[in-house]
């Protein structure tokens, strides 16, 4: 009679002692024969790395000069260079991809055809003590498991090293004090992922052992059923299977759970910091001024030829008391100095808007300017408003101006 409890045999109790350099470098030995081909998939993600930078940078360059000098020819070139690197790294995409999924089909060949050989050269002893569903797991499932690994793991993790590297030297490069304030969160994220790391794979581990388990509890009862049939075991049989079945669910609940802890956790530590963070806030320049003074949040100087008009950003969004209006109104000293003024001026800012402040000037000197990060551009003024209501009327009270010098003082 096929035996009716299923303990788990010495390599399944052993899994968590597996030292991860020592396993790595086992399965890393799989790749030497393909070396070249996983050179090139480096070589191909480190390029489309590169490419994937160049899309944020056309669009910062867009957002913060094209756009607002109105230049349609830098427009149109910003847009014809991030569709030509958009089209080059789908092709690039692509070769990795076929690249990778070669490597892990190969790969997986080459591992089940020598678990497949160390099988045969075994002693009948060794199946004695080893039920064949579990066997079969080895060369199937866990295989499978490894082909996941090698085609969409190795190659990529490299791949998204490089991205991150060239990344973290971009913003260094752009702002370093401003990117020190965004991996203020690196050691929480860190932390973070190596405990998720551990609980995941003892939870992965969990669920090939019970996936180990039910296969060898089916194949030994379907290849012995007659065996069980005759000894009347069908309803002990059931139960057994759905114990080990809901052992099997409640690793993939746990697995599941593990993640949906983790992903929420990292958007909470995805914290961007203001990328005006360093811009001070509208404030008072002497004892009796009556505007604050507001400064440019641009990310590099601002070039401004000359009669061009610039819509500066300033990384102010407001909410207003009600019952109050702020206007926006020229510096005199960027207007004597440099020639620089305000469009429409002033510019009323309601109470009800909450979108970002931004201010339209005009270069009226002979020669271009440049608007630098942190400057101060403009001036803002607070008050209270008073509404009224307008009433028609058959005539006006009398003044002594009357409707003289519209326009004027009158004089």
């Amino acid at each position: 009679m096929p035996a009716t409890d299923i303990q788990p045999a010495h390599e399944e109790e052993a899994l968590g002692k597996a030292y991860d350099a020592r396993l790595m470098r086992r399965l890393l030995q799989y790749l030497r024969p393909y070396r070249w081909k996983v050179v090139l998939g480096v070589a191909i993600l480190l390029v489309t790395a590169g490419l994937e930078l160049l899309g944020p940078y056309f669009t910062k360059v867009a957002l913060d000069r094209a756009i607002p000098e109105g230049d349609m020819e830098l427009l149109g070139l910003l847009g014809l260079l991030y569709l030509g690197a958009l089209v080059f790294t789908f092709a690039l995409s692509y070769g990795q991809q076929i690249i990778t999924t070669w490597l892990g089909q190969r790969i997986m060949f080459d591992l089940r055809r020598q678990i497949f050989g160390h099988l045969q050269r075994q002693s009948l002893r060794y199946f004695d003590r080893n039920p064949v569903g579990r066997l079969m797991t080895r060369v199937t499932n866990d295989v499978e498991v490894l082909n996941q690994l090698f085609s969409s793991g190795i190659v990529t993790v490299f791949g998204d090293v490089f991205t991150l590297v060239f990344i973290v030297g971009v913003m260094l490069w752009m702002d370093w004090k401003l990117a020190l304030v965004a991996f203020a969160v690196m050691p929480f994220v860190i932390l973070v992922a190596f405990l998720f790391r551990a609980k995941v794979r003892a939870a992965y581990r969990d669920i090939r052992v019970r996936l180990a388990r039910i296969n060898a509890f089916l194949q030994e009862r379907i290849t012995g059923v007659s065996v069980v049939q005759i000894f009347g075991q069908e309803e002990e049989t059931s139960e057994k299977f759905e114990a080990i079945n809901r052992d099997h669910l409640e690793a993939h609940l746990r697995s599941i759970t593990y993640y949906a802890l983790f992903f929420p956790a990292i958007e909470i530590l995805r914290l961007r910091p203001e990328e005006d963070a360093d811009i001070p806030l509208p404030r008072y320049m002497s004892e009796h001024a009556a505007g604050m003074d507001i400064c440019a949040a641009v990310s590099e100087p601002l070039p401004v030829d000359r009669g061009r008009i610039a819509l500066i950003p300033t990384g102010l969004a407001v909410a207003l008391p009600a019952g109050t209006e702020a206007q926006v109104r020229p510096r005199s000293g960027l207007a004597i100095k440099r020639g620089i003024g305000l469009i429409n001026a002033p510019g009323t800012i309601d109470s009800d808007y909450r979108g970002e402040v931004r201010v339209p000037l005009i270069n009226h000197d002979r020669s271009p300017q440049t608007i630098g990060h942190g400057e101060r551009i403009a001036q803002m003024v607070v008050a209270r408003v008073a509404r009224i209501h307008w009433s028609p009327a058959e005539r006006l009270p009398e003044t002594a101006r009357g409707s003289g010098g519209f326009g004027s003082t009158g004089r």
